[in-house]
């Protein structure tokens, strides 16, 4: 599955409310793009969505450091 169609379908489920779908969707995107800041957003919001705290912090600690250099705001996939 592409790099956009995977975003696509993560934010597609963050906006079905199915954040178990998109927290595997955005995995899957992070094992062929390591530390892609849009996959790591989104999957910080299906964590935060399913109360998975521990990961969570993970998770945003990956987020700010991948685009602690970015020079374009991380605008995420989803209406979040």
């Amino acid at each position: 599955m592409g790099f956009f169609l995977r975003h696509n379908l993560g934010a597609l489920f963050l906006n079905s409310e199915k954040y178990a779908e998109a927290e595997k969707i955005y995995l899957e995107d992070l094992q062929t793009f390591k530390e892609n800041g849009w996959a790591l957003k989104g999957l910080y919001h299906a964590l935060v969505k399913q109360n998975k705290n521990a990961a969570t912090e993970k998770v945003k600690i990956r987020l700010d450091k991948a685009w602690e250099y970015a020079d374009a705001q991380l605008i995420a996939t989803a209406n979040f």
